[in-house]
């Protein structure tokens, strides 16, 4: 398998459910910038609000939920085991252990969020300018970031 990595901001203005649970070959972290949801993850349901991560290992099912409240913006961030080997092999261990927690939710204060965000922000912004040289290398320095953090 090939070096992946992907982020995706959507913010969502009406009700949305997935409808059916799912799971894929690759690492996911969930981060909500606004409202609030119900995630599920194999047998446990998290309340998910403003300012809370999810670590999401490969293959574990999961998906999300509306709320009492249907408005809602998230950042999700992607990436496979090969992308971590390729660019932190030494430290794999180590930058994959928030997958491996039984409690898979993070909530973060005021100012951990803001650092979140930045980082979050960062990658978003390499993601769309595709002519930056070393596109890659720095989105992984920054997920290293994040996970480390």
């Amino acid at each position: 398998m090939k070096p992946f990595y992907n982020i995706d901001q959507a913010k969502r203005r009406n009700y949305f459910t997935m409808s059916q649970f799912h799971y894929h070959e690759y690492e996911e972290i969930y981060y909500l910038m606004s409202g609030q949801r119900y995630y599920y993850i194999e047998d446990s349901r998290y309340l998910v609000k403003k300012g809370s991560l999810l670590f999401i290992n490969k293959y574990d099912i999961h998906k999300t939920v509306d709320s009492v409240n249907p408005n809602h913006e998230r950042i999700v961030l992607y990436f496979n085991d090969d992308f971590i080997d390729h660019h932190h092999g030494t430290y794999k261990d180590l930058l994959l252990s928030p997958f491996n927690l039984a409690n898979k939710q993070i909530e973060l204060n005021l100012q951990e969020q803001s650092y979140v965000e930045q980082l979050l922000f960062q990658m978003i912004r390499e993601k769309e300018n595709s002519q930056l040289a070393g596109r890659e290398l720095f989105f992984a320095s920054l997920t290293a970031q994040l996970l480390l953090y």
